[in-house]
């Protein structure tokens, strides 16, 4: 049995060496597209779910108007921003907005303070909308409103606390036909 003795000259040397220095730059060029990376995502990351958690879960909002049959458009009183809710526990008919049925429920809630819990895991959609639920003075839910007015329909799959309230206020307008239902 003959053992094979690679031969270090010059030239193996250098090549060898040569081919070192290249992974050593190719693995620092790595590092520093993910450093980058990193701190490129960073002002996103911090300005997303953990402020929105400070700045809006179980904070006071007022109502300014219905965007559509499952958003709303909230003002924060101290900052006087307008902040669009994508309300949990529903979603929209696929038929256009009922415009004077909307009205009615602008005018019924305008001004109205309403206070906002934040969805479990997830605090803004792909939209860039605020996912919560929202509560009236007196603790009913908007979402439940919404359906009640033939506006909105139940999302089952909604991370919501108020599904069965927004199930009974779809049931009741589906009864009594009104909003959507009417059609």
């Amino acid at each position: 049995m003959s053992v094979s003795i690679d031969k270090w000259d010059a030239e193996t040397a250098a090549k060898r060496l040569r081919n070192r220095r290249r992974l050593r730059l190719a693995g620092i060029i790595i590092i520093g597209v993910v450093l980058l990376s990193i701190l490129g995502d960073h002002p996103r990351a911090k300005n997303s779910s953990s402020d929105d958690w400070a700045r809006f879960d179980g904070r006071q909002v007022r109502f300014i108007r219905l965007v559509d049959g499952e958003s709303i458009d909230v003002c924060e009183e101290t900052s006087r921003d307008i902040v669009t809710v994508k309300l949990l526990g529903i979603k929209p008919f696929r038929a256009p907005l009922n415009v004077s049925l909307a009205n009615g429920v602008d005018s019924e809630l305008a001004g109205k303070e309403i206070t906002l819990h934040l969805g479990q895991t997830q605090t803004r959609d792909d939209r860039g909308r605020l996912m919560a639920d929202a509560l009236l003075e007196d603790g009913k839910p908007v979402s439940g409103e919404l359906a009640a007015q033939g506006l909105a329909l139940v999302d089952r799959g909604s991370t919501s606390a108020f599904i069965a309230a927004v199930e009974r206020a779809q049931s009741q307008a589906r009864k009594r036909k009104i909003g959507m239902w009417a059609q």
